[in-house]
C-alpha cells in the first residue's frame, strides 16, 4: 500500500496526490496540494529525495519508500 505524489521540481511543490492519501496522512489530500513537500518531512528525508531525483536523467520513473510525519 502507498500513495502517489506528483512533485514540481525544483521546489518539490505537491501538484497531485492519489485519493487514498488522506487514509495515510490523516487529512484530505487537497490540504497538501500547492505546499512544498519539505513542510511535511524531515530535512534528512528531503535531502534523500533530492538525491534520488538528481539521478533521474530522462523522465524515468522512480519508486522509493519513506515515512511521512506531519511536522508541526
Amino acid at each position: 500500500f502507498g500513495i502517489l505524489l506528483t512533485l514540481r521540481r525544483p521546489d518539490l511543490v505537491i501538484t497531485r496526490m492519489s485519493e487514498n492519501a488522506g487514509d495515510f496522512l490523516g487529512a484530505h489530500a487537497l490540504e497538501f496540494l500547492g505546499h512544498r513537500l519539505s513542510e511535511f518531512i524531515t530535512p534528512s528525508k528531503k535531502k534523500e529525495i533530492l538525491e534520488i531525483l538528481s539521478d533521474i536523467t530522462q523522465g524515468g520513473k522512480v519508486h522509493f519508500d519513506f515515512s511521512w510525519k506531519i511536522l508541526e
